[in-house]
């Protein structure tokens, strides 16, 4: 019965930790709304990734403003396709780790340093045609 117990207050606390209060809505602003940039990502490997789908910026491709000091930081990623989402979803769901995103879109933030990166459109590049075997 204690069992029991544990095991509901450990998915409770779970459910709470990922229940998306880090991307309410109202919380974030664009830092440049017009400037649609293209950014290349990696996917992050974190052990809250089920939570959230976080990436680290690698490199600005292009941009009307200078973002130089996002690089090496993590985003919440999130697509105003979900469809597209999808599919990009299943052509890296192997080995998510072995790809570069580059992401065409819009760059929110947060007044505690958080960002968000709004997808308008995306495609995954294999690093490594070894790395998915």
């Amino acid at each position: 019965m204690i069992r029991l117990y544990q095991t509901g207050a450990f998915l409770l606390l779970f459910l709470i930790s990922c229940s998306g209060s880090n991307k309410e809505k109202e919380d974030w602003e664009y830092m440049h709304k017009e400037d649609v940039v293209e950014f290349k990502f990696q996917y992050m490997m974190y052990a809250c990734g089920e939570c959230f789908n976080q990436h680290n910026l690698l490199e600005v491709i292009y941009s009307k403003y200078d973002y130089t000091d996002l690089l090496d930081k993590d985003f919440y990623v999130e697509f105003e396709n979900k469809k597209e989402e999808e599919i990009l979803d299943k052509e890296t769901s192997k080995c998510k780790i072995c790809y570069d995103y580059i992401y065409k879109g819009r760059v929110k933030t947060k007044k505690n340093g958080e960002y968000l990166f709004e997808v308008i459109s995306g495609e995954a590049l294999l690093r490594d045609d070894n790395c998915c075997e």
